[in-house]
């Protein structure tokens, strides 16, 4: 039997329940003003025109948690703090870039959501220059307008603005990829469509927090902390950067996927399971289950998906539906790592089954994941061991 088949069998009980908010969450992906996907929109242009703006125009490194817990000691604090994380910063994405050697990151980003959006847009229109907010004598709004009225003189009707982010971010040190679309009208300059995609790098982990990790920090009064969590930069530089590499192209290939779908493109597994991590991470945990099952049930072999799906469902307070869902994993690959890592937590932290936890931990940690705090507590192991 396959796996997809047992999955389908195993989780199919609770599937039904969804059903109704499955339909609403259809509708969430995209911030669409006119009613209609990004997609619909451009299909109604018949010349359109689009931009790339990567913004920054450069490898983010914000792990540095300085600026924000002297923040606490007010005005002084935050201003001393600031010059130390920009420092740090600086250091890490050093270390980074010395790490990859001559890969370059942003041409692999520039050149991959250029050739993405020239699919998607089958070959009509053309590249312009991205909006500049910045024109003399002008407000950002009169500069946009502007900026629609000349696009429109050239002869298109609608301009595809995209700005593409990449970075490692967070006390975490997170690997983000993030996407922003907006669809707007020519000559007029109404706003006919826009979204976000944001993808991270890794598994997916139960104990993962879903916050956004690119927003300002904000401080920390009951657990202030100087220092990036360990493992922060290190998991990126160790072995010339090849997990940074590696990570870096998956995440930009399944937010490129999940982009071209909500332009038009055809419903894809990896465009699937960019959609729903995101949802995920927005904490639109129906809306993010019917995106991540389709995927796995397209590409069956894709454990990172049921992975995903597992931690989704771990979220949404299904924990027993995560517990299948995670050991069909570890059964189709023991030496899943995230799968065992996400078990532990569940049946030690979530339902206080240390005796269920303990291997699973062991597991993982022989594996190579780090150790979790929380869970050891949970298990009872000491600090020391």
């Amino acid at each position: 039997m396959t796996m997809s088949v047992v999955l389908c069998r195993r989780l199919g009980g609770f599937v039904g329940a969804l059903a109704v908010l499955l339909v609403v969450g259809i509708l969430v992906a995209g911030c669409a003003t006119s009613g209609k996907s990004g997609g619909e929109s451009l299909r109604q242009a018949s010349n359109p025109a689009w931009s790339l703006k990567l913004a920054p125009p450069h490898l983010v490194v914000a792990v540095s948690p300085v600026r924000q817990t002297l923040q606490i000691a007010g005005s002084i604090g935050t201003v001393l703090g600031a010059g130390i994380t920009a420092v740090q910063n600086a250091k890490y994405k050093n270390e980074i870039e010395d790490a990859l050697g001559g890969y370059d990151t942003v041409k692999s980003i520039e050149e991959r959501t250029a050739s993405s959006i020239t699919a998607a847009l089958g070959g009509k229109g053309a590249r312009v220059a991205p909006f500049d907010k910045h024109v003399e004598g002008m407000s950002v709004s009169d500069a946009a307008r502007a900026r629609c009225r000349q696009i429109a003189k050239a002869g298109h009707d609608q301009v595809l603005d995209v700005s593409a982010t990449h970075g490692v971010y967070g006390v975490g040190g997170e690997l983000i990829v993030r996407l922003h679309a907006e669809l707007h009208a020519a000559p007029s300059g109404k706003l006919l469509w826009k979204d976000s995609i944001t993808f991270r790098g890794g598994e997916a982990l139960a104990f993962r927090s879903l916050g956004d990790p690119t927003g300002q920090m904000m401080p920390n009064i009951m657990s202030p902390r100087l220092s990036s969590k360990a493992g922060a930069v290190s998991q990126w530089t160790d072995n010339n950067g090849a997990f940074f590499k590696t990570e870096y192209e998956r995440a930009m290939a399944t937010a490129l996927a999940g982009l071209e779908m909500e332009l038009g493109g055809a419903e894809t597994a990896e465009g699937l399971f960019a959609l729903g991590a995101d949802l995920m991470y927005q904490k639109k945990f129906a809306a993010a289950h019917e995106r991540l099952e389709k995927a796995r049930l397209l590409s069956p072999e894709r454990l990172d998906i049921a992975n995903t799906e597992a931690v989704n469902l771990g979220h949404n307070g299904q924990v027993d539906d995560a517990i299948v869902l995670a050991n069909l994993v570890v059964a189709a690959d023991g030496e899943n790592a995230p799968a065992h890592m996400n078990l532990a937590w569940w049946y030690a932290v979530e339902k206080g089954q240390s005796e269920q936890a303990g291997p699973h931990y062991e597991q993982a940690l022989k594996l190579g994941m780090a150790p979790v705090k929380k869970l050891e507590k949970a298990l009872g192991l000491s600090a020391d061991r």
